[in-house]
């Protein structure tokens, strides 16, 4: 859906694909990895495909669950991006290896603007029975910034 929309305005510039069937001799600037990289069964394989794609000197973002966060050490087995669907997680360090021949730029806590009604819906799927109407009512079409994802979020240059 996104990539429908962003193709309305940078046509032809947009790749929507599994990345086992893409096929470009195109090169880009930027590689975009939101929620992706911990969904990958075979990591290596998988992102060296994804960053051949890339130029020299472009730039790869990513953002994934970080199991050095806070969220992941208050909540522990219970902490809700434990799920089914995610095959590999990451840590600054592991997220280094990831990307050794990369430049890093920027890694940090990542924080995300999403509506209340959304949180709710997402506790109540993924968390613990007590977190689940942490998030009360009235604040279902408010946007809430939260930096306790348990995310990183990293800027990359391929050198």
């Amino acid at each position: 859906y996104a990539a429908e929309i962003a193709n309305k305005k940078f046509k032809d510039h947009i790749f929507c694909s599994d990345i086992h069937h893409l096929e470009t001799d195109k090169k880009f600037d930027v590689i975009v990895m939101t929620d992706l990289v911990e969904h990958l069964s075979n990591i290596r394989e998988d992102f060296d495909k994804i960053v051949s794609f890339l130029r020299n000197g472009g730039y790869v973002v990513i953002t994934t669950p970080n199991t050095d966060s806070f969220t992941r050490t208050l909540l522990g087995k219970n902490w809700f991006q434990y799920k089914y669907e995610h095959v590999v997680y990451f840590n600054k360090k592991s997220m280094k290896e990831l990307l050794k021949d990369f430049k890093i730029i920027k890694m940090k806590n990542n924080t995300k603007m999403l509506k209340g009604g959304y949180y709710q819906s997402y506790l109540k799927k993924y968390s613990a029975p007590v977190f689940q109407n942490l998030v009360p009512g009235f604040l279902a079409n408010k946007s809430i910034r939260n930096p306790f994802l348990g995310e990183l979020l990293v800027i990359a240059k391929k050198v």
